[in-house]
């Protein structure tokens, strides 16, 4: 519609006087009863119509004009269908950011929570091990105190016997 309105307008605007589309002038040669050169063989002479066909001069620059107009109607129109797809695609994902957001503050208070918690194991993780190298150190100077016993104990043991015997 939005071509047939400019044409008609461009058609007004440079040829304001009849023309041929406005006098009914067409004549249908397809339809005449001379069709084929077999019939008007038949029939006699052919009748030749006397209407005078005016030949739609069209100014070659006006039909430019006119496509170039309908190619930006066209250019205009894709832009506009990629403009509302964009769109589409901006509106969703401005949704899914939205929804997001509304699940992150949502589960807020649970992250929160759980670090809390995960501060609370990792501080006792650190007391469990520096109280395990307090134990491992200890451990350490027990051995080391008993091997120190056991050797003092094996010496006494040396010594007495012979202590025994030389007091004899």
């Amino acid at each position: 519609q939005l071509l047939v309105c400019t044409f008609a307008r461009f058609r007004r605007q440079h040829h304001p006087g009849p023309t041929s589309f406005d006098n009914g002038a067409f004549v249908d040669l397809t339809s005449s009863p001379c069709s084929s050169p077999r019939s008007a063989a038949r029939r006699g002479p052919a009748v030749v119509s006397t209407v005078e066909l005016v030949d739609p001069s069209l100014d070659l620059a006006d039909v430019r004009a006119l496509l170039s107009a309908l190619q930006q109607a066209i250019d205009q129109t894709e832009a506009l269908r990629e403009l509302r797809s964009n769109h589409e695609v901006l509106r969703r994902a401005e949704d899914l950011d939205r929804q997001l957001a509304d699940a992150a503050n949502a589960t807020s208070p649970y992250v929160l929570f759980c670090q809390h918690n995960y501060d609370v194991v990792r501080h006792k993780l650190e007391s469990a091990r520096t109280e395990l190298a307090d134990c491992l150190n200890a451990l350490q100077e027990r051995l080391d105190n008993s091997r120190e016993l056991e050797a003092c104990r094996l010496r006494s043991r040396g010594v007495s016997p012979t202590y025994k015997s030389r007091a004899i």
